[in-house]
C-alpha cells in the first residue's frame, strides 16, 4: 500500500515539474520603466500555455523589448549563442537591430548566454530520475 501510494506521489511529482509556464522578464520601451532604465528590468511576466519562448530586441546595442514571444520554433537565419544552445539571436538592418529567443525562465535578460537555475536538460533529466524511482517502487 505505501509503494502505492509514494508511487502515485512521485509521479504526480514529476508531472508537476515538466508541466509549467514559461516566465520572462517584460519591458517595453527606453522611457521611464522601459528596458534600459533601472525598474524597467525588474518585471517578470508569465506566458501563456503553450508558449516556447522568451525574446528580447535591442536597437543600438539597448534592449527595446522583453517579454514572452508567440513564436513557435526559431526562424531560419538565427543562430545559436556559444555556451547555451537554448537561445538563437539574429542580428539585422546591418547589425543595428538583434532579436534573441530563449527557452528557459528569465533567460532574456540579454543576448549572452543564460547561467540561471536548472536548464530544459537538466530538468528532463531530473525527471527521467524521478520515473526511475517509480518505476523501482512500484515493480
Amino acid at each position: 500500500m505505501f509503494r502505492t501510494i509514494l508511487g502515485v506521489f512521485v509521479v504526480c511529482f514529476a508531472v508537476a515539474i515538466q508541466v509549467h509556464a514559461l516566465v520572462c522578464h517584460k519591458c517595453e520601451g527606453n522611457q521611464a520603466g522601459g528596458c534600459g532604465v533601472p525598474g524597467g528590468q525588474k518585471m517578470n511576466e508569465t506566458c501563456n500555455a503553450g508558449v516556447k519562448y522568451c525574446e528580447v530586441k535591442f536597437v543600438n546595442n539597448k534592449a527595446v523589448k522583453k517579454g514572452c514571444s508567440n513564436v513557435t520554433a526559431i526562424p531560419a537565419g538565427y543562430k545559436a549563442v556559444a555556451g547555451d544552445p537554448e537561445k538563437s539571436c539574429k542580428t539585422s538592418k546591418g547589425n543595428v537591430e538583434k532579436h534573441c529567443l530563449c527557452s528557459e525562465n528569465r533567460c532574456n535578460e540579454n543576448d549572452k548566454p543564460f547561467k540561471g537555475g536548472a536548464t530544459s536538460f537538466q530538468t528532463a533529466g531530473l525527471g527521467m530520475l524521478v520515473l526511475a524511482a517509480v518505476h523501482f517502487f512500484v515493480c
